[in-house]
């Protein structure tokens, strides 16, 4: 287990400093932590322990002042993606004054992280993406003014950041979501209420595939299904306060098809920002109002949703942060100490048949941040079999962690159907995908 440590923010330029990083991804499952605040931005690292448990490993400032009257644009980290490859993570921030900007972080092996690149971007980049481990994006938020998405190439031998291309977004664009085959990219604008989509060229240029109507309903907190079938959009005060959105997404063109059903109805109050379950059969909606996580189950034929019944509530309205989620898992933040005194990451253990999902950790562990808000996750394991390092390889250590997580109780032994229930079902899981080895 690792002890938790701070670092300062680093900006570490030139192909000779950044190698003496190791260029390698965090060899275990890992949560990561914007920290969004006003006098300080920082990312932190948890462990996901095999009981589904998280430590916290590490945590790296972006940006700090005295006082808002400063800029400081390293601030306010609003919004957090990880590379495809786990290598990199992509902050971008909100943080007020005349300047914006986005930040990579590297990730090592064991979690620690490190700033190696701060961009000034225009104002404001309420949200960010990695398409491809060499193309990131990020919006320009604007009310009033011009709504970009923009596309930025990144190189990663010496960190470099130059944009590639913009597309025109709308009239206030808050979110993006790229695709997961690299090549098309959506932006949701509640003033026009519409999704804007994008096909996204290998040299980072961008082309408007077309833009899609919301009717009433605004299109926040847009994201993507891990299979990238279907696209949501949570619809936040509008239609009444408890809409979202669905699309089905063209596998050949990228466009989008309104969803059977679509706007579906969500027992909380403000739907605003969503994760689903890794297999892309639950989606996990997190409300502004009422500070709630529901659950929906995901039709598999047309994407309609059916809400679960289940729930968690954060606390005082708007404290609800973040969502991700990894195999049996799925990970909440709470943002703010008001009323009940803590605040920190949320670790629960899921159910994809009937979308419970129950706290392992019954207090949120602390990020050690001034507001924990949006979370990504990383999972280096090849198989559901590959619970122990090295990761890509099966071996003895597996087996003993899988029989550790099944005799007590953990998520890392939840592998088969029933959930929530570990049997003879789980082990023969196991065995079978043991015997299948790594792709």
């Amino acid at each position: 287990m690792c002890t938790p440590r701070l670092h300062q923010a680093a900006i570490v330029v030139g192909v000779g400093m950044l190698a003496t990083h190791a260029l390698a991804q965090a060899d275990f499952r890992a949560v990561y932590v914007a920290n969004d605040g006003n006098l300080e931005g920082s990312v932190s690292c948890f462990r996901v322990e095999l009981d589904g448990s998280v430590t916290l490993v590490d945590r790296v400032v972006t940006g700090s002042r005295p006082n808002t009257t400063i800029d400081e644009p390293g601030c306010n980290p609003v919004a957090i993606s990880i590379s495809p490859s786990g290598r990199f993570l992509l902050t971008s921030h909100a943080a007020g004054g005349p300047d914006s900007q986005i930040t990579v972080i590297e990730v090592s092996h064991d979690g620690t992280l490190t700033v190696i690149r701060e961009l000034d971007v225009p104002s404001t980049p309420l949200d960010c993406t990695w398409i491809t481990d060499t193309l990131l994006a990020a919006t320009r938020t604007n009310l009033g003014g011009s709504n970009e998405l923009i596309v930025y190439s990144f190189n990663t031998e010496d960190a470099t950041l130059v944009e590639t291309d913009r597309g025109s977004c709308g009239d206030f664009t808050s979110s993006i979501a790229a695709h997961p085959n690299g090549m098309w990219i959506y932006g949701g604008d509640s003033s026009t209420r519409a999704v804007y989509a994008f096909s996204v060229a290998p040299d980072g240029s961008v082309t408007p595939i077309a833009s899609y109507a919301t009717g009433s309903t605004y299109p926040l907190g847009v994201r993507i299904t891990p299979d990238g079938r279907y696209l949501y959009g949570a619809g936040g005060i509008s239609s009444g306060g408890h809409a979202i959105t669905g699309f089905v997404i063209n596998q050949s063109t990228g466009e989008l098809t309104p969803a059977t059903g679509s706007p579906y109805v969500s027992p909380g109050s403000s739907p605003a920002r969503m994760t689903f379950s890794t297999d892309s059969r639950v989606l996990y909606m997190g409300h502004g109002t009422d500070a709630t996580c529901r659950s929906f189950l995901i039709d598999d034929k047309t994407g309609a949703l059916t809400s679960t019944g289940f729930s968690f509530d954060v606390g005082l309205q708007g404290t609800l942060g973040g969502l991700a989620a990894l195999p049996g898992m799925l990970f909440i933040t709470d943002e703010s100490t008001a009323i009940d005194g803590i605040r920190g990451l949320y670790s629960f253990s899921t159910n994809v048949d009937t979308g419970a999902f129950n706290a392992i950790t019954p207090s949120p562990i602390d990020s050690e941040g001034i507001t924990p808000e949006s979370v990504a996750v990383w999972d280096p394991a090849c198989s559901p079999a590959d619970l122990a390092p090295p990761y890509g390889q099966l071996d003895f250590s597996d087996v003993v962690d899988f029989l550790t997580a099944f005799a007590g109780g953990g998520p890392a032994a939840d592998i088969a159907s029933p959930y929530k229930q570990l049997d003879f079902s789980d082990v023969v899981e196991f065995l079978t995908a043991f015997g299948a080895g790594c792709p």
